[in-house]
């Protein structure tokens, strides 16, 4: 037998779990094979180590606690997804009544806005117009050489 052979099956061996047969021969290939034989005391050491150590004993209640908390769990997320049905039929009425009442509130409230803003800008357009009329065209009044010039005397 090759020592990969060998050392594949070595845990069945120790545990002894291999036919009588694969049994002798991996015996025999330990008997042999020092490196096999090595890995196999090594191997036998950890074993041995691993079912020394004391197995820990859950609690029993521990199961059933486990699932009770798992049942609370799943009933308090149930309880979310089931509600009652006039919650289910007054959400999406509500939903839509705000909508509604805040499209009407913007319209209303762009309207107003639109109207105030033409009256400003008429008022604005408004004063320009009286502003540009006494100052540009009654300039002259203070302008004594252009004047001089234009009446062709000296007022």
């Amino acid at each position: 037998m090759k020592c990969s052979e060998v050392q594949k099956k070595i845990i069945f061996y120790i545990e002894k779990e291999l036919k009588k047969t694969s049994s002798s021969e991996i015996e025999s290939h330990l008997n042999q094979c020092m490196k096999c034989n090595f890995i196999f005391n090594e191997m036998n050491k950890t074993y041995s180590i691993l079912n020394d150590v004391k197995q820990l004993n859950p609690n029993p209640f521990f199961y059933t606690r486990l699932n009770e908390k798992i049942k609370e769990i799943e009933n308090k997320e149930n309880k979310i997804i089931f509600r009652p049905s006039f919650v289910r039929i007054f959400q999406p009425i509500a939903v839509s009544f705000i909508l509604i009442i805040s499209l009407v509130l913007g319209i209303v409230i762009g309207n107003e806005f639109n109207e105030n803003s033409n009256t400003f800008e008429n008022t604005i357009a408004f004063d320009s117009q009286v502003y540009s009329d006494n100052f540009y065209l009654n300039e002259i009044e203070g302008e004594y050489f252009e004047n001089f010039l234009i009446n062709g005397k000296n007022e």
